[in-house]
């Protein structure tokens, strides 16, 4: 189930940077600074959403293929979690700012929502790290076991 709902998750980062990029402001009309951190906001949801798919498929290569269990499973599971949830509380700061900037009721959305976009990307390092921990945890332990056989 966490791997479905990461997978929702990742493709939707990618549909939200497939809309972003081409709805990217030129840069005569808004000024080079704000295109060029549209198309870097761009890019990094797109990342973010490439990153997401590439661990649920880790996590699904851990399970099916080498059968792995225990620390190195919970490891790449706890990333794929991690990962999933700054990927969802960036979906869901892009939707509250699309919101904001597109109703009259832009005053019912407080301005603390732009801190979402640094929560969702705080979370992408601790993704990062269980992940990469997971597999080497994983490879340490089956160059353990081929040592000990």
């Amino acid at each position: 189930m966490i791997a479905i709902l990461a997978s929702v998750l990742g493709i939707t980062s990618i549909g939200i940077a497939v809309f972003m990029a081409t709805t990217l402001p030129e840069k005569s009309a808004v000024g080079e600074f704000a295109a060029g951190a549209s198309v870097l906001i761009t890019i990094l949801y797109a990342l973010l959403g490439m990153f997401v798919l590439m661990e649920v498929g880790l996590l699904a290569l851990l399970i099916r293929r080498f059968n792995s269990s225990g620390w190195p499973r919970r490891l790449v599971t706890g990333g794929v979690i991690f990962g999933a949830t700054g990927t969802g509380i960036l979906i869901l700061e892009w939707i509250l700012v699309k919101f904001r900037l597109t109703t009259i009721l832009y005053s019912s959305i407080p301005t603390e929502v732009d801190y979402l976009f640094v929560l969702g990307l705080l979370l992408v390092p601790f993704s990062i790290a269980c992940s990469v921990s997971g597999v080497l945890l994983y490879g340490l332990s089956s160059i353990w076991v081929e040592i000990r056989s």
